[in-house]
């Protein structure tokens, strides 16, 4: 991993932090059916943060179905409202015809929105899978101001379903809502470690890259209480 997803993992908070240093721990190795704590290559490492990756996302997905069953959903036209203002509120100083032909190309994924889902969990799910699906995420070209918003309204759909969720405890249960919690902070820590391990193949000569014994040890400082790289920016 490099400086930035340090940075990013921070910005998570300390739970996910633990969640982190206890993958690393006691569940990365054993993905790849190796003993816990076994020294791994940089490419058995990625292979088993892919498989925790995906064991946590097939969780989540098996939630998102209960929350189907049971019949929760969200209001998708006050949903993309929201979004909407929340563009014109980053972009109005931005005033361009690069950005105005940004935002009408987003206004399509806004109006469709009504037509894609119902604000049910499982077409919510399904419709951030279609938009991520047309993202280029390898892009980090902020001009891009096109892919640059689609990649804040999917961030948009994660939200509205963790929300669907959170909110969900009057027909599901308090239990089913401290699951849900704890189900999507665990997926969190899988995805951002499934994503350092691959900076750690892409080594860049141009940033200051640690390893991940360096990088497990900066994480626990930070969770026991050091500074670390605490003040860094996501």
């Amino acid at each position: 991993a490099n400086a930035p997803m340090i940075g990013k993992l921070q910005a998570a908070g300390k739970d996910v932090e633990a969640r982190v240093v206890r993958m690393v721990m006691e569940d990365l190795a054993p993905a790849i059916n190796k003993e816990a704590g076994a020294l791994l290559s940089a490419e058995e490492k990625v292979a088993a943060a892919k498989v925790l990756r995906e064991a946590k996302g097939s969780e989540v997905g098996k939630m998102v179905d209960d929350l189907q069953a049971a019949g929760v959903k969200g209001d998708v036209r006050k949903f993309a409202d929201e979004e909407r203002a929340r563009v014109v509120e980053k972009l109005k100083d931005r005033v361009n015809p690069d950005v105005d032909a940004a935002v009408k190309k987003m206004d399509d994924w806004y109006s469709g929105l009504k037509e894609r889902t119902d604000g049910s969990p499982k077409q919510l799910w399904q419709t951030k899978h279609d938009l991520g699906e047309s993202i280029n995420w390898k892009n980090a070209d902020r001009s891009d101001i096109y892919n640059e918003l689609k990649k804040d309204l999917y961030f948009g759909l994660d939200r509205e379903i963790q929300r669907l969720g959170a909110e969900s405890g009057e027909k599901m249960g308090a239990e089913f809502a401290a699951r849900w919690v704890n189900t999507n902070a665990e997926y969190r820590a899988a995805d951002w470690l499934n994503k350092a391990t691959g900076k750690g193949i892409e080594r860049s000569t141009s940033n200051r890259n640690f390893g991940l014994s360096e990088q497990l040890g900066t994480v626990a400082g930070a969770v026991l209480g050091g500074g670390g790289l605490g003040g860094m920016a996501i």
